[in-house]
């Protein structure tokens, strides 16, 4: 169906991209390992993008005191647990416990991804000092100034 959508030449650019879009979705649920082949890593376009918002991060703060370890997007807890198709995520913690990241999530195939920007501090008894805000895809830019909002608490400009 996929190489029949390209071949076919009465589609517009818009269609053809809506209706690969949804073969793609579709035999992610039903054809997983066909749907990778195919289309690459379910994550490779998420992973992109948090990358770039986490360079341009490290342009903008001193990061160097990141007490986690590993840099760039790594895999969230969802994925490991079994709770999530898509669980990538970006953070910063500093010496003081302070954690703040941006990952992105897709619960399902079915369902729709977003984006959670998170600000927590651990290691203490203060677990009720927690900010989770949620965004659309469609709000990616209101989600990363959110989150360069709560590292500007945490960490020091450059």
């Amino acid at each position: 169906m996929y190489h029949n959508c390209l071949r076919y030449g009465d589609l517009t650019e818009e269609e053809s991209e809506l209706l690969i879009s949804a073969i793609e979705k579709r035999m992610r649920i039903d054809f997983p390992k066909e749907a990778t082949k195919l289309f690459g890593p379910k994550d490779s376009e998420p992973k992109k993008l948090l990358q770039e918002i986490y360079d341009r991060l490290r342009t903008t703060y001193d990061l160097s005191d990141d007490i986690l370890p590993g840099e760039g997007v790594k895999t969230g807890g969802r994925i490991i647990r079994g709770e999530a198709f898509i669980d990538i995520y970006i953070s910063y913690k500093n010496p003081d416990m302070w954690n703040v990241g941006i990952g992105y999530i897709q619960l399902s195939p079915k369902e729709e991804p977003f984006l959670e920007v998170n600000l927590y501090q651990t290691g203490t008894n203060k677990s009720d000092i927690r900010e989770k805000h949620e965004f659309t895809l469609a709000q990616q830019d209101e989600a990363e100034r959110k989150l360069f909002e709560l590292v500007e608490r945490v960490a020091v400009s450059k």
